[in-house]
């Protein structure tokens, strides 16, 4: 593993895996080392982010060690969800986790990476935890189905900052820094990363599956999030037996990002309630 340090106590690892390309993800200084500590985290981020929009769980890392994923840029179109599960789970693997249970957090399309992984993977999940995301392509935002019939005719160079205008407009992150660091992750995002990823949620529906899901679950949900509305994050909980729902006041899609306080609060309870 080759450890950089990076700001918000965090460090950017790359790690060896027999075969395959490296698996890259952040760990924050001083957590657990694998094998140590309470259950570990495997954390999958939305849309065109990366591990780094995790950075506020920190007071969770003093206990378990959290695996934040980068997911590759060079996924290929035609990639599914089972896919960039797989992809998250091998990231597990190499950050000295392997074969070992961990907590499945997603976030927006990372949440259906993780519901993907527990749903292919159940002997991988110790619990699963579901932020701001739905169960399928028909609960995403209009304006994302919207940017999806046009994406392709985008022109590579200026890809990236018309995706993030997307993404991003700035009436929705009022606040400079956390909008800017938001922004600098995506424009590290490729047209054919952005292009898999829409694919993948696109032929992605798991409503039908989530009466199958026999581990702890949690579902937290800004109760103003205009990406995935919380009428869907409801649904998700109903749907999967013995789920807890999480309602964010005053929170919009990432409440990690602008909520960590009563987030942070919430995973703790839940983690401990299921003795994980």
């Amino acid at each position: 593993m080759v450890p950089s340090p990076a700001a918000a106590g965090l460090l950017l690892v790359s790690a060896a895996r027999d075969g395959r390309r490296p698996a890259s993800f952040w760990r924050f200084a001083g957590s657990p080392p694998p094998g140590e500590g309470e259950t570990p985290v495997l954390a999958v981020a939305g849309l065109g982010l990366d591990g780094r929009v995790f950075s506020r769980l920190a007071p969770l890392s003093a206990e378990r060690d959290l695996v934040l994923v980068n997911l590759p840029n060079d996924v290929a179109r035609g990639s599914r969800m089972e896919d960039f599960a797989e992809e998250a789970l091998g990231a597990l693997d190499a950050a000295g986790h392997a074969g070992r249970r961990a907590i499945l957090l997603g976030s927006s399309f990372g949440g259906m990476v993780a519901l993907a992984a527990a749903l292919g993977h159940p002997e991988r999940t110790a619990g699963l935890v579901l932020v701001g995301t739905g169960a399928g392509w028909e609960t995403v935002t209009a304006r994302l189905r919207l940017f999806s019939r046009f994406e392709r005719l985008v022109p590579r160079r200026v890809y990236p900052s018309v995706f993030t205008f997307v993404m991003l407009p700035p009436s929705r992150y009022p606040d400079p820094e956390t909008r800017e660091g938001l922004r600098v992750q995506m424009l590290h995002r490729t047209k054919g990363f952005i292009g898999a990823c829409v694919g993948a949620m696109r032929g992605f529906d798991a409503t039908s599956r989530l009466g199958g899901i026999r581990t702890p679950s949690l579902v937290v949900h800004g109760d103003g999030d205009r990406v995935f509305a919380p009428r869907h994050g409801e649904a998700m909980a109903r749907g999967i037996p013995g789920a807890t729902l999480l309602r964010v006041p005053a929170c919009g899609h990432l409440p990690q990002v602008s909520h960590p306080g009563p987030t942070v609060e919430g995973l703790r309870r839940f983690l401990e309630g299921a003795g994980l």
